[in-house]
């Protein structure tokens, strides 16, 4: 007779539904392996010990396989496969927290502990550009996806690499939103240079859109996804690719520069006089330099880092002094504004971020176009308005900021209406008057 095709210690997978009761496709440790004539012929039999610490006695071993098979494919390969078994779960409307994600990963797919981070959020991309695209319309699309955020594992970096890199990705429903913006006027061709695992990218067409990312496990993920291009470069070296793209889209790390080499200076003219532009934020500086590979009339949407603010100090204050914006984000945002269309600055709570791993204020720019450089000293964007620069702090505020911008009709509609609601109560108003005075009079 051969001999057993396991051994004392080996991790194998139940095959079979009704193995004695253990659950299917669970992986289990051999605790013993001998030969056996039950049944009336030669076999081998072992004792396992499934997942929930129970012993299960005299088991065929053909009624398992060997976890190795899955071991010996490349990393890359098994973290987008867990990537994938993670966005069943959601697609079945499973709730998954780490310990759950955990325990599927412990089913042969040998992951550190980063790793399953990455492919939880390979999961969290897939079902969320399944429900992207799905032709629903845009409400019911973006309340699937709060609903898929709200059952997502919390993802966050797992080692001091990730967090040096600022790995911190974009929550499904902002990223959708953000994607059909970018690609509401149409194009064909859509650039991220810090794609990450792909999450701002859900709205936007695979085969349209070029992806970049430096970091090599995000990238490989990347290359499984059906991307027209995908490369693995420095975000901030990055040359022209030739033809300028319809949509551009991007969420860089937040970080400030402390050697003056690694600013960008870019200049320009205020009323005749030459005007020099210094970034010393790493997310401003990918900012410009993708923004100018985006086309005269394309659209772009950034996320930047906001500023945090204390106990002590307004949330306010640290972007306005005396009305108006000042230090870097200044610089930032009236270099845009000199050269292309801001249709709407967003200041965000960071507390919509929170199962991306962090509660860092950010900032959303909403860009529609490019235009001819503006060099009048009075061309700065404006100082402070409660009405458009109110902080916001949930995704149902989120959702009516946007989709003014994305359904303008809908918007007239609603303001012609209110219109007349308030034409129809300044009516009522005065009839009453009207009344009351006939009261008084009598």
């Amino acid at each position: 007779m051969a001999v057993s095709r396991f051994k004392k210690g080996d991790k194998v997978i139940n095959e079979h539904n009704a193995e004695n009761y253990i659950p299917y496709k669970a992986v289990c440790t051999v605790l013993s392996v001998r030969k056996s004539t039950r049944g009336g012929y030669e076999r081998y039999e072992c004792d396992v010990e499934a997942p929930d610490g129970r012993v299960w006695k005299n088991c065929d071993e053909y009624s398992f396989k060997p976890v190795v098979a899955l071991n010996t494919k490349p990393k890359a390969e098994r973290i987008f496969e867990l990537g994938r078994q993670i966005a069943d779960r959601y697609k079945q409307g499973d709730k998954l927290d780490l310990r759950k994600a955990r325990k599927i990963c412990n089913q042969g797919f040998d992951l550190t502990e980063n790793e399953l981070m990455q492919a939880c959020e390979v999961g969290v991309v897939l079902e969320a550009r399944r429900i992207a695209n799905n032709g629903q319309p845009l409400r019911q699309r973006f309340d699937a996806l709060y609903d898929l955020y709200g059952r997502q594992v919390r993802v966050e970096p797992k080692d001091q690499l990730s967090a040096s890199r600022q790995q911190y990705s974009t929550p499904c429903p902002l990223a959708f939103m953000l994607g059909e913006w970018v690609r509401s006027k149409g194009g064909d061709s859509f650039y991220e240079p810090t794609a990450g695992n792909g999450l701002l990218t859900i709205a936007l067409p695979t085969k349209q859109t070029t992806v970049n990312e430096l970091d090599d496990l995000r990238y490989n993920s990347l290359a499984q996804m059906g991307f027209h291009s995908a490369t693995m470069l420095d975000a901030t070296t990055i040359g022209a690719f030739g033809k300028p793209f319809s949509g551009v889209i991007m969420n860089p790390p937040f970080d400030t520069y402390h050697n003056k080499k690694d600013f960008l200076v870019r200049s320009g003219t205020i009323d005749g006089r030459a005007a020099t532009y210094t970034f010393e934020r790493l997310d401003h500086k990918i900012a410009i330099l993708a923004l100018e590979q985006m086309a005269d009339k394309g659209r772009a949407a950034i996320i930047v880092g906001g500023k945090m603010s204390t106990k002590l100090t307004d949330w306010r204050d640290t972007y306005w002094k005396n009305g108006a914006l000042f230090g870097q984000w200044r610089t930032f945002v009236s270099y845009l504004h000199r050269q292309y269309r801001i249709a709407d600055i967003i200041y965000l709570d960071g507390q919509l971020y929170e199962k991306q791993g962090t509660t860092f204020p950010i900032v959303v720019l909403l860009i529609d176009g490019r235009t001819q450089w503006n060099a009048e000293r009075s061309h700065v964007w404006h100082t402070y308005d409660e009405r458009t620069d109110s902080r916001i702090d949930t995704y149902a505020e989120l959702y009516r900021r946007i989709e003014q911008h994305l359904q303008p009709e809908k918007q007239d509609e609603r303001t012609d209406r209110l219109i007349h609601a308030r034409q129809k109560a300044d009516g009522l108003e005065k009839y009453a008057r009207r009344c009351i005075d006939v009261f008084f009079c009598c």
